[in-house]
């Protein structure tokens, strides 16, 4: 209980810094966007390329990314459901799926958890808010473009998100930093079990 007021207040002092920053013309209109852009090209991504590069992808990690993961198909299974019983129309589905999954995991998850757990929050957190980003970037360009099929082909809009997906910075680095991951678990194993006539 401690830890989660702790965490809160935490998360509340840099709202309020950011409110006073405004209020004292620290940070004027249109700044936010320079930052804005700052975070989402470069800083998130470093952070998740960075954090995934050194994570050891064993059956707890998998686990562990499983569970995170989880709660989103979860709610999406749940909302079409009970959609379709009361009979909601489809854009207003969309709507709530595209508002509720794409959320801010990575703005406010990440310092959530690290100030919760400082010792090994960090990981966690990126590595959460990794997979957790990836799947709700991918569901809701998925969604948008179905939600223009009607005058798209279905093959034009799988293209559209496959273009969109490939450009999107966090999952670029993600993926790049699952590659690094194995590329440098291959190369630990490969060091430790050679020989000891190649040293």
């Amino acid at each position: 209980m401690l830890t989660a007021i702790q965490t809160a207040i935490s998360i509340l002092l840099l709202i309020y810094l950011g409110a006073i920053s405004r209020k004292l013309d620290i940070l004027r209109k249109g700044d936010e966007r320079v930052l804005s852009s700052y975070v989402y090209y470069f800083a998130i991504p470093s952070l998740l390329f960075i954090n995934i590069t050194q994570t050891d992808f064993s059956f707890d990690t998998i686990k562990y990314i499983i569970i995170a993961i989880l709660p989103i198909f979860i709610f999406i299974i749940l909302t079409i459901s009970i959609c379709f019983l009361l009979g909601v129309e489809r854009e207003t589905l969309y709507l709530l799926i595209v508002s509720s999954i794409f959320g801010s995991t990575v703005f406010f998850g990440i310092p959530f958890i690290i100030f919760a757990y400082p010792e090994n929050g960090e990981k966690l957190a990126v590595l959460a808010a990794s997979f957790m980003g990836v799947i709700g970037v991918s569901i809701s360009i998925t969604i948008l473009e179905v939600y223009k099929l009607r005058e798209l082909k279905i093959i034009v809009g799988l293209k559209n998100v496959a273009r969109r997906l490939a450009r999107n910075p966090i999952i670029i680095s993600i993926i790049l930093g699952i590659i690094a991951s194995i590329i440098r678990f291959r190369y630990t194993n490969t060091s430790s079990h050679s020989s000891p006539y190649d040293r």
